[in-house]
């Protein structure tokens, strides 16, 4: 198969755990491109969290941002998709998060609301640079537009809260985990996997010559999507299972290998 374009998850896929890019993967993104082929990103981050890694994304290509509740060309800044959460979903998400005593952060237009400040809170808006602002009254951003809810805590009790919200689901909404500490929550219609439709939909490649890396949850989708799904070394369990390929570790070159495979 001659394989067009290449989307891959950050965390845990693109980068190492000191959320650099090895030599070994921005060289092998770069014979990429020069074979005219395309590379982008496909992330749970907002916009603001992927700006040091947009040299490697091919010129007029899109970002999925927001587990693909956006999706922008970041060279013109034209938006290419967005879909927002219902304000009345955004409303029961942040109340039953409450209940649940879970730590919540709500992304508004990009912008970070957190139902308090703490380290871990801290540390994923360092990440995503992003600054922090704290949620008091949920109506005004509901109304304004919500991209995604997240709700933190441990994995156990994430797994939990996860069952439950599939037997009586928050209407007109979806979810997945990012991390085991994380569930992430947006519109019923948002996914990377449909978000690499539209990347492809746009760039004028057919979906079945993409191939999608991913390491989490929230990449199958997307995995699934793909021509070809390709799971790291370091993925979790179910998505080694249901992809067509693993590769190696983010820490061991995983995406290079996937490149110099299947697209060189």
């Amino acid at each position: 198969m001659n394989y067009k374009l290449l989307a891959s998850d950050i965390d845990g896929t693109l980068i190492r755990r000191d959320q650099t890019v090895s030599p070994a993967v921005r060289e092998a993104i770069d014979k990429l491109k020069r074979a005219g082929k395309r590379f982008t990103l496909a992330t749970g981050r907002p916009v603001g969290g992927v700006s040091r890694y947009l040299d490697l994304v091919s010129p007029d290509t899109p970002v999925i941002s927001h587990n693909g509740a956006t999706i922008l060309c970041p060279d013109s800044g034209r938006l290419v998709y967005q879909r927002l959460m219902e304000p009345e979903s955004v409303l029961r998400l942040v109340e039953l998060g409450r209940e649940a005593g879970a730590l919540m952060i709500v992304w508004s237009l990009d912008e970070m609301y957190s139902s308090e400040v703490s380290g871990q809170i801290e540390e994923y808006s360092r990440r995503n640079g992003e600054p922090l602002h704290l949620l008091q009254d949920p109506v005004p951003l509901a109304k304004r537009g919500v991209n995604k809810v997240l709700w933190l805590d441990e994995p156990v009790k994430i797994a939990a809260d996860g069952a439950a919200l599939t037997r009586e689901p928050v209407e007109e909404t979806c979810f997945c985990t990012s991390t085991p500490h994380i569930l992430e929550f947006m519109h019923r219609e948002v996914s990377k996997g449909e978000g690499l439709r539209k990347v492809c939909e746009y760039c004028g490649v057919d979906v079945s010559a993409s191939i999608a890396a991913g390491d989490q949850l929230n990449d199958l989708a997307m995995l699934e999507a793909a021509g070809l799904g390709v799971a790291m070394g370091n993925a979790h369990e179910d998505v080694k299972r249901r992809a067509g390929f693993v590769t190696d570790t983010n820490e061991e070159d995983g995406l290079a290998r996937v490149i110099e495979k299947y697209m060189l």
